[in-house]
């Protein structure tokens, strides 16, 4: 009997703080990897290949063959609402060429400000561009869900930390400081 995560797994965005940590936990489960960067750089272990997920045709070459692809790339913080929808419509429509399931690793940002516990179950109500650009990304991957084009999953997370965390809140903003003494 085959499991749901059987087969490739594609990480976009693969070298960054979240994509080189879903590699490392694909890689640690036995898991068949192919490592997706702007250079093509992987662990031992990992097929990586170098691609741009913002472009259509490089994206849907290296999902080529993958039963599951992790939309784990993001381009510049600053930069979310000019470049972040096509780089997911990117990574959305390779999903959909292999045939695919397709995981987002998205924040909360959709939410706002929110009183009281978190639930998936609360309504969009993002309030500043980048959270509005980040619901409207989810509403058209859901979408896609929903018509049948690509069985999605949107995990969600506050603010990453861990050994490849250090732009994030939790990270050396925060744990630097620490360590300086401040």
């Amino acid at each position: 009997m085959t499991s749901p995560g059987d087969g490739l797994h594609v990480v976009f965005g693969a070298t960054g703080a979240i994509g080189s940590t879903v590699v490392a936990e694909l890689l640690r489960h036995g898991r068949p990897v192919r490592a997706v960067s702007r250079g093509g750089r992987a662990p031992e272990g990992a097929e990586g290949v170098a691609a741009d997920a913002a472009d259509p045709a490089q994206a849907a070459s290296a999902a080529a063959g993958a039963a599951v692809v992790h939309h784990c790339a993001s381009p510049p913080y600053t930069q979310w609402p000019e470049l972040f929808p096509e780089l997911t419509r990117s990574v959305l429509a390779a999903a959909e060429s292999a045939g695919a399931k397709l995981v987002f690793a998205d924040n909360l940002y959709s939410y706002g400000p929110v009183d009281g516990p978190l639930r998936e179950d609360l309504p969009a109500a993002a309030q500043g561009r980048k959270g509005r650009t980040r619901t409207a990304m989810a509403a058209e991957l859901l979408d896609a869900h929903r018509t049948g084009r690509v069985r999605v999953a949107i995990g969600r997370a506050s603010d990453y930390y861990g050994p490849r965390g250090t732009h994030s809140t939790a990270g050396e903003t925060l744990f630097g400081g620490l360590l300086a003494g401040r």
